[in-house]
């Protein structure tokens, strides 16, 4: 029978699911550990899924209790409402109704791509409740990668919604097993790994075989609100907030390599996160899923820096 190949964490018995009731629907995750030990929120990149940190599974500590979120629109979460666009702050919001939902004081939090924004972000709005970042080919400054004016790119994602929005009384499309794997890779993957271990969560196989897509077609058009081609004061003055330690893992052949470098990343991030306490700016070998890719040497840098002790702490 034709499938895909990788088998997730779940499935294998590794993580639980868990669906966190929202006014929207829910926002699904998986855990790992024990509850009872200092909580590690992980928060995927662009339209990614939770399944994004599986490889890492095996080598982070277990004096940790993780739990691995789908963003709201992404995998097996609930898409937002007709009408409405996907941002920084849907997701920071999401990211909210899961803390509250495990009633969390205070927690670390690892991050990719996307995902670094979101925790930056959240980081700055609530400082006091994160104490650790890990960013995986991130920057965490919301500057944004190219593509034009942005005024452009904000009417290209407005035009997109309400045309997404238009074509929802047609039949959902379906894939083979094939088709449907080079959606992925055309909608961002970069490996036939990253794309297997992607697959499960993000399409969804129908009796007849076929698969369709499972997140909102909508989160292609996300609301852009970074700086191009540096920050802005007023994101300076935002993410002055953020007060936790942080630690940068960049994938030698990742997006920030290709499209900013790391003296810039240095220079710019040290800049903007002026509270926070960088620890350090890693650089291994892999593209931008290199937590995919290179699992066990991003796992190793990861454990060593949560099992610090927290600068605010000293």
């Amino acid at each position: 029978m034709e499938g895909n190949s990788y088998v997730g964490a779940t499935a294998r018995g590794l993580t639980k699911e868990v669906d966190i009731p929202t006014p929207w629907g829910k926002i699904a995750a998986k855990t790992y550990g024990d509850f009872t030990n200092p909580p590690v929120l992980c928060i995927h990149g662009w339209l990614d899924n939770a399944n994004s940190f599986d490889k890492l599974l095996p080598y982070l500590p277990k004096d940790f209790f993780y739990v691995f979120m789908d963003l709201p629109g992404h995998g097996l979460s609930s898409h937002i409402p007709l009408g409405l666009e996907y941002s920084q702050s849907v997701y920071v919001t999401a990211v909210l109704h899961l803390v509250k939902y495990f009633k969390w004081s205070h927690f670390h939090i690892i991050s990719h791509s996307m995902g670094g924004d979101i925790a930056s972000m959240f980081a700055a709005a609530f400082p006091k409740m994160v104490d650790k970042i890990v960013l995986i080919d991130a920057t965490a400054v919301w500057v944004y990668l190219g593509g034009g004016n942005p005024a452009n790119v904000f009417r290209r994602n407005v035009n997109g919604i309400i045309e997404h929005e238009n074509t929802l009384h047609k039949k959902k499309q379906k894939y083979t097993h094939e088709e449907a794997k080079k959606r992925a890779i055309s909608g961002g993957t970069t490996t036939e790994e990253t794309t297997e271990t992607l697959f499960e969560r993000g399409f969804k196989r129908h009796e007849d075989g076929l698969y369709s897509i499972r997140r909102d077609l909508r989160t292609k058009f996300w609301s852009h609100t970074w700086d191009e081609p540096s920050p802005s004061h007023n994101t300076k003055e935002f993410l002055i907030n953020v007060k936790a330690d942080i630690l940068y893992i960049i994938g030698k052949k990742g997006f920030i390599a290709k499209y900013f470098g790391l003296q810039w990343l240095k220079m710019t991030c040290t800049e903007t996160l002026s509270q926070a306490k960088i620890h350090d700016f890693v650089t291994v070998d892999g593209d931008h899923h290199v937590h995919i890719g290179n699992a066990e040497t991003v796992a190793k840098h990861i454990g060593l820096f949560l099992c610090k002790i927290s600068s605010s702490k000293l």
